[in-house]
């Protein structure tokens, strides 16, 4: 049976209002000991904690501009892999992932692949065979996924061919907030409630950046839920979930 190994999940960007069940993945080791030494994360300057090394056992095989985050190790062959991200800090939760491939009497190589992250926070991995398959959910509503094989990381998007919905969790979270956020908006929208209803995109730092993130999902309609914050302005009523979720979140 392939093992399936999904990074620590954190609610890094809904700390005060959590609306997605996983709103970021985050690569939180600093240390991990493989078969072929130990790897850890160290600060190249301790007043710029953003930039960051990456040592087997001590001798500094990787520099980053920015901070670094290890998530998993894979057994390849002889080797091993191991799985990390970089990451800028700040609101910036999209983590750029590679991996330290190390191998006996070879040097420690570091490989990626265009387009390697998660725009909607999905990270999880599993191994089959020689390979590891990477699930990162959707980008553009298409499906997103990576492969190492032989060395190298292959970054496919594919068409969804059918009907995905958004988790029940988030779309009721997201029915709440954003009933919350359109009928308040009554008060400044003065009496513009259709022009800002329908632009809604989050009436706070933590629901806008869950709503971008949700835009990537084949099953979630920014469209349908403009047109009823639209209406939840205009009539100071919620909207029923049973309508919402259907309409917002494709689910039947």
């Amino acid at each position: 049976m392939p093992v399936t190994k999904p990074c620590s999940i954190l609610l890094a960007l809904s700390i005060s209002v959590p609306l997605l069940a996983q709103s970021a993945y985050y690569p939180e080791l600093d240390e991990l000991k493989t078969s072929l030494g130990t790897v850890r994360v160290v600060e190249r300057h301790r007043s710029v904690p953003m930039d960051q090394s990456l040592t087997v056992n001590g001798k500094v095989v990787y520099r980053s501009p920015m901070g670094i985050g290890i998530c998993s190790q894979f057994r390849i062959g002889d080797g091993v892999a191991v799985l990390f991200g970089e990451n800028q800090g700040g609101n910036n939760w999209v983590w750029e992932l590679s991996f330290l491939l190390l191998r006996p009497h070879r040097k420690p190589a570091v490989v990626t692949g265009q387009g390697f992250f998660s725009s909607d926070a999905t990270l999880e991995a599993r191994q089959e065979g020689g390979d590891v398959f990477i699930d990162l959910g959707f980008e553009a509503k298409r499906k997103k996924t990576a492969r190492l094989h032989a060395g190298e990381v292959i970054v496919e998007l594919n068409p969804v061919t059918s009907v995905v919905p958004v988790s029940e969790e988030t779309c009721e979270r997201l029915h709440k907030y954003s009933a919350e956020d359109c009928i308040a908006m009554a008060t400044w929208a003065k009496g513009q409630c259709q022009e800002h209803g329908r632009e809604y995109s989050g009436g706070s730092v933590a629901v806008m950046s869950d709503i971008t993130t949700l835009e990537h999902h084949p099953g979630f309609s920014k469209e349908a839920l403009g047109e009823i914050c639209m209406r939840e302005c205009k009539s100071g009523e919620i909207i029923q979930y049973e309508q919402f979720k259907t309409r917002v979140c494709s689910i039947r």
